[in-house]
């Protein structure tokens, strides 16, 4: 469990994390029986591999005979049991640089820690997580995989790379769309500073494909009510423009505006059947997530 230490995902928080799982919305349709519901009946149970044991685990699928000629403890893997498949993508443009406490926490490691805690409740499900940067075009992508050793390289991608340039999040989406089968879901972590006519797009093509997709929307409060100073210099994190505004006289109508574009989000995301959750900057990604979760399951 040590090897899983890393800046978006701490060992302290993993025990937090143990008691949720990650569950599809519909009856999966893949060949598998047995772990998740799945439509097809009747099928033989196999072995197919092992991976190492971790709290939380069933002892019952602890394979002793492993442990008394190694000394360490794993779990046993079997073929035909329905296997949830989600792909993480995580939004690496400059606009994610924007920080909650000057050079601790930005939007960027805000998105990551929410991705890295799915990450880790969906392989402890013994289930099968991918992950791709959205910086432009996808990149550290690595396929779905119940891979423990898989799942450290996407915690160490997350933390090598800096959030720089723009997202390009629909062309992004379009690729993983590519890939999607049915009953497989993809989980964007953004701040949705983007072509949304695109986005939705790709995101219908997934849900023709029979996918489901999750959008956590990261923001800074001051995106939706501007920071408390009367006056201020606005850059464009990916453009470079500078603005300089009254803020006080700014505030009512950019309120206003951001209120109506968090709607207009919300409907859109309700119409395509898009599962939404806004991630604040001002509230624990822990909380936000259990508060998904709690939904999700009930």
């Amino acid at each position: 469990m040590a090897g899983l230490d890393r800046k978006h995902l701490r060992l302290q928080e993993i025990q937090r994390l143990l008691r949720f799982a990650f569950k599809p919305r519909h009856i999966l349709a893949g060949g598998y029986v047995g772990k998740h519901e799945s439509p097809q009946r009747g099928q033989s149970v196999e072995f197919r591999d092992f991976r190492p044991y971790m709290p939380g685990d069933d002892v019952s699928h602890v394979d002793w005979k492993v442990y008394g000629r190694t000394d360490k403890l794993y779990v046993r893997l079997f073929e035909h049991e329905t296997e949830l498949t989600v792909t993480l993508l995580v939004d690496g443009s400059s606009s994610m640089h924007y920080e909650r406490i000057p050079g601790v926490v930005t939007k960027y490691d805000h998105a990551c820690r929410i991705a890295a805690a799915l990450g880790f409740i969906v392989v402890h499900g013994q289930d099968r997580v991918g992950f791709g940067l959205a910086r432009g075009e996808l990149l550290d992508y690595l396929p779905p995989s119940n891979s423990i050793g898989q799942f450290t390289q996407m915690l160490d991608a997350m933390q090598n790379r800096q959030p720089t340039g723009v997202a390009k999040l629909a062309r992004c989406l379009q690729q993983v769309a590519a890939t999607v089968k049915r009953g497989e879901t993809i989980i964007v972590c953004s701040d949705l500073w983007e072509d949304l006519d695109g986005f939705f797009q790709a995101a219908a093509r997934i849900r023709h494909a029979g996918g489901e997709l999750i959008i956590f929307h990261v923001l800074h409060p001051h995106e939706l009510k501007l920071p408390a100073w009367s006056a201020a210099e606005l850059i464009d994190s990916e453009i470079a423009v500078r603005v300089q505004v009254d803020l006080d006289e700014l505030r009512p109508a950019y309120i206003a505006k951001m209120r109506e574009r968090l709607e207009m989000l919300e409907r859109r995301c309700r119409q395509a059947e898009i599962q939404y959750q806004l991630a604040l900057l001002s509230e624990p990604y822990q909380r936000t997530l259990e508060r998904f979760l709690e939904r999700r399951c009930s």
